[in-house]
């Protein structure tokens, strides 16, 4: 087994061990959402419908409803695996399985901030999602609301392209009639068929064996004037050193920004959470729950 698979292994035991400590020997649904406090961005996301996998007994589908203004209204599925200890470790192993496990909170406020605040960045461009998970909501919350060219939200995960797919189909009403919209499976180190105008990703950085990888199909993605707008927790030095690398690998091609004020009210949300949590430190930790936005652009070549 190589060192890379022995840390990744190491993590999701870690993760499987957490999670089985809620699970015990019954059956359980995933943690409900409400635990990602930068959901409440877009007011009341409802649940409109739970209901069994067909094909298995060990998921539920959980369909949100995620209003996004304008009369726009998002319809997101996403299947909560249940906690028990015979299915947990096949269900949630590996690096490419970590969008199954939920919808990030860097998901959330990446979603908020391009379709809601910022669609203006988004109208008329070409975009790409890296890391879309079983959901791709910030892809599609963009296709929905910012009128954009083309979205092309992907993953490495076989079974999350297949989610994605639906979840495409099932909001296919809210999309303009000229958008392309698409999944496919996307390997960070691999490039996608054509050069984007825009790219998005949200919570990608966490794994230092992929910062290289991440980097190299970002550049090999961006058209001339393209620009990457990644939300990422630090999760201790991961945050950071994924932007040095950057720094330092970029051979001066690159322009790239650390901003972690870029929002107001997800600035606001939070400095109450941090306020909050002074007397009960479980209840938000910033360095994995607050997304850091790095801004990556290529810098015009010299004559």
């Amino acid at each position: 087994m190589t060192q890379t698979k022995t840390k990744h292994n190491k993590r999701w035991q870690l993760l499987r061990n957490a999670l089985l400590s809620q699970a015990g020997n019954q059956p359980q649904t995933h943690p409900d959402q409400s635990e990602c406090v930068f959901k409440a961005l877009f007011g009341r996301v409802e649940l409109e419908t739970v209901s069994s996998l067909p094909e298995t007994d060990m998921a539920d589908v959980h369909t949100l409803l995620y209003p996004l203004g304008s009369g726009h209204q998002l319809k997101i599925s996403t299947p909560h695996h249940r906690l028990d200890k015979a299915n947990l470790f096949s269900q949630y192993s590996g690096f490419l399985n970590t969008g199954n496990v939920r919808i990030w909170n860097s998901e959330h406020v990446m979603a908020y901030w391009a379709a809601i605040k910022n669609p203006e960045l988004f109208r008329g461009k070409s975009v790409l999602e890296l890391g879309s998970g079983m959901t791709g909501l910030a892809g599609l919350a963009i296709a929905s609301a910012a009128n954009p060219a083309s979205v092309h939200v992907t993953d490495g995960n076989p079974t999350s392209v297949a989610s994605l797919q639906s979840n495409i189909a099932r909001n296919s009403s809210c999309f303009g009639p000229s958008a392309v919209i698409n999944a496919s499976q996307l390997l960070w180190g691999e490039k996608s068929s054509t050069l984007v105008d825009v790219i998005v990703g949200g919570d990608c950085t966490f794994d230092a064996n992929a910062h290289e990888p991440l980097r190299n199909t970002i550049i090999a993605c961006l058209n001339a004037s393209g620009v990457a707008y990644l939300f990422c927790p630090r999760r201790g030095n991961s945050l950071l050193q994924f932007y040095q690398l950057c720094h330092s690998k970029s051979d001066g091609l690159l322009h790239v920004q650390w901003i972690e004020n870029y929002d107001g009210n997800v600035w606001a949300i939070h400095a109450e959470q941090l306020e909050l949590s002074r007397n009960d430190p479980s209840i938000y930790n910033a360095d994995k729950e607050y997304p850091i936005m790095i801004k990556i652009s290529r810098l015009p070549k010299l004559e």
